[in-house]
């Protein structure tokens, strides 16, 4: 018991110095897309358009649309929608959640769940004025907030103070001491890093995502920042549902067990589990046992995002199994 008391508490040191900050994004099947005229063709490929891009939010990729089972809702949307609306040069809809996951759960693709690791925008921008940190509250920081929720990704942007205009230009690497300080400032799970430049031609420059195993970069480009942008978010958001999405049913039976659990735990791992077609098995006091259907990394990127961390095999002998996963919060 007293080897016990001591994995979970060592366990819960760790969890301080590495928390996740998953949050659900709000609006993820309510899709607004531009109208390029007020025609009933330019509305029907508006409409055929949202749903390519609820697609991309739920699966992480587009191409999910070429699976046969979602490319026959494909040709009409709109039976789908619980409701739509055109206003001036855009069309909004909302998608009825229980009838998208329904078409989904049939095609068997991955399914992203509406909690996601936050993503803290550090953009520095370069014009004839010199080189500025964008801060919280900006509009520009706002329009690439609402860029950022359009591909399913929460984004918050720093406060921009003079200590943190310094930083940017100093810049950031993966081995950055004050990284992890900095996301926990935040509340965020990563550290999006953009450098970018304004000419007469339009945006251009890069961006690195720090503070998770990815360590992702890649080249920004677009007449104007949203554009440029929207190319990064896809792109982001294709590499990290490789982690999340989940085929629901896919994968192996495997019991999972989760210690220190108080009652904000316990929602947390209802929450996290329930992709999973979770089932709990056992409560007793702090301790909670579920049995679900699981590709084991999945599960572990899964729980991670709820604050679980994964102790070591071989910790507590009683219950151990190859089929059984050990967690602590």
């Amino acid at each position: 018991m007293k080897q016990l008391r001591a994995t979970i508490l060592g366990g819960m040191v760790l969890l301080a110095a590495q928390v996740a900050w998953a949050a659900p994004v709000t609006g993820l099947y309510q899709v607004r897309e531009p109208l390029a005229d007020v025609t009933e063709e330019a509305r029907s490929e508006a409409f055929s358009r949202a749903f390519v891009t609820l697609m991309q939010r739920l699966t992480g990729t587009a191409d999910s649309v070429k699976n046969r089972a979602v490319a026959a809702q494909l040709a009409s949307p709109k039976s789908l929608a619980l409701g739509y609306t055109y206003q001036d040069d855009e069309l909004q809809v909302s998608f009825d959640p229980a009838s998208v996951m329904q078409v989904l759960r049939e095609a068997q693709v991955p399914v992203w769940g509406s909690d996601r690791p936050v993503l803290l925008l550090w953009w520095v921008q370069e014009s004839f004025q010199g080189r500025q940190l964008l801060g919280d509250g900006q509009n520009r920081s706002l329009n690439l907030q609402q860029a950022g929720l359009h591909r399913g990704l929460p984004v918050r942007f720093p406060l921009a103070d003079l200590s943190e205009q310094v930083q940017a230009d100093q810049g950031w690497s993966s081995a950055d001491e004050q990284l992890p300080e900095l996301l926990q400032r935040y509340g965020a799970d990563a550290l999006l890093v953009v450098e970018s430049k304004d000419d007469t031609d339009g945006i251009t420059g890069s961006w690195q995502l720090l503070g998770n195993e990815k360590n992702l970069t890649g080249s920004l480009t677009g007449s104007n920042p949203l554009t440029a942008a929207d190319g990064m978010f896809q792109t982001l958001a294709q590499e990290l549902a490789r982690d999340y999405a989940i085929v629901p049913g896919q994968g192996d039976a495997v019991r999972v067990r989760l210690q220190g659990l108080n009652l904000d735990g316990m929602l947390d791992a209802e929450r996290a589990l329930q992709v999973f077609d979770g089932r709990l098995l056992l409560l007793d006091g702090d301790e909670a046992i579920w049995q679900v259907t699981a590709v084991p990394e999945q599960l572990r990127s899964q729980l991670a995002l709820y604050q679980f961390r994964e102790l070591p095999a071989g910790d507590d002998g009683e219950f151990a199994a190859a089929t059984e996963l050990v967690f602590v919060r």
